[in-house]
């Protein structure tokens, strides 16, 4: 089971509502204009899959301080509870997680063991 830590109670929280603040009137055109190398830099590579943060209203500051909250709220911990087959919330009373790779035709759920889920595990690690 995961700890219950309300996220909006944290101090990365507050930081990122301070910083919703000085981001709201930012305009992407000028985060661009700011960044010429800011698709690599806001990019995840990973095998065939490519996260393209850059076309986000966000900043260095943005990514650390979501970095912060993840490590706050134990994000980590509880990506490894979910494909270890830990019981991560309170509904799950008969059986554990069983699907974090999608939805899967004719509502069968996908096991932790299959290709797809550690590609996906290994994703979410990195």
């Amino acid at each position: 089971m995961l700890k219950e830590i309300d996220p909006t109670t944290t101090k990365a929280w507050i930081k990122l509502k301070e910083h919703y603040q000085n981001m709201k009137t930012i305009h992407m055109r000028d985060l661009f204009a700011q960044e010429k190398d800011r698709f690599a830099a806001y990019t995840v590579r990973f095998e065939d899959m490519i996260v393209d943060y850059s076309k986000n209203i966000l900043t260095a500051e943005t990514m650390q301080g979501l970095g912060a909250l993840a490590e706050e709220t134990e994000l980590s911990d509880a990506i490894e509870k979910m494909f270890s087959g830990d019981r991560i919330n309170k509904t799950e009373t008969a059986r554990s997680f069983m699907s974090p790779c999608g939805t899967v035709p004719k509502r069968r759920y996908i096991r932790m063991e299959t290709i797809s889920c550690r590609k996906y595990r290994k994703f979410l690690i990195k």
